[in-house]
């Protein structure tokens, strides 16, 4: 899986959770989608020693932020 498909996994993955009928989020679905997914990635980071990794997870978070 590329960084753009992991980023673009995520943030289908997150607003879909967020799609949840009783969660009154109109507009802020998207950013809020986005703002989760950047949080998890910034966990995975911290939790990484091996540094291609936590190159690819950066790529990720890149991605992310062009959706």
């Amino acid at each position: 899986m590329t960084a753009k498909e992991k980023a673009e996994d995520m943030f289908i993955t997150y607003r879909f959770i967020l799609s949840h009928r009783d969660a009154p989020l109109g507009t802020h679905k998207d950013a809020i989608a986005k703002l989760c997914a950047s949080t998890a990635i910034q966990i995975f980071e911290s939790s990484l020693t091996e540094n291609d990794i936590k190159d690819w997870w950066k790529e990720v978070k890149q991605e992310l932020e062009k959706i």
